[in-house]
């Protein structure tokens, strides 16, 4: 903790909000020591061989292959707007925030669009 706070003091200055909120900033900073920390440790390297191993290996079943296409078809029917802030949040990693500024509308109107997108989700997925 306290090398992540010394690494933040250090780097105050490149602290940008047009890019990132306060707290997404200081938490990838601290993600990225820690991750530095376990790179050095020979268990890390191994675990880290293992996933991507494991992530290399295409062994999907046929029900995760459906359940795949099942939500690749209801993200299709939903309106353009929705689909539009469901990818930029879930594919591209934007931040609400970030999705409202690009697309020129106000936050409440991108979280309305999440949370209905998902609701027609949710429901076509059931059904």
């Amino acid at each position: 903790m306290q090398d992540a706070l010394l690494k933040l003091w250090h780097k105050a200055n490149l602290f940008d909000p047009a890019r990132a909120s306060l707290s997404t900033w200081l938490y990838r900073v601290t993600r990225n020591l820690y991750i530095d920390h376990h790179r050095n440790d020979k268990g890390w390297i191994e675990v880290q061989a293992v996933l991507e191993d494991f992530e290399a290996d295409d062994t999907s079943s046929t029900e995760e292959e459906a359940t795949e296409q099942a939500l690749l078809a209801a993200l299709a029917q939903l309106p353009e707007q929705q689909a539009r802030v469901v990818h930029m949040s879930y594919f591209q990693a934007k931040t609400q925030r970030e999705i409202a500024a690009d697309l020129r509308m106000p936050l409440g109107t991108v979280k309305s669009h999440i949370r209905r997108a998902f609701d027609k989700l949710r429901k076509r997925l059931r059904d």
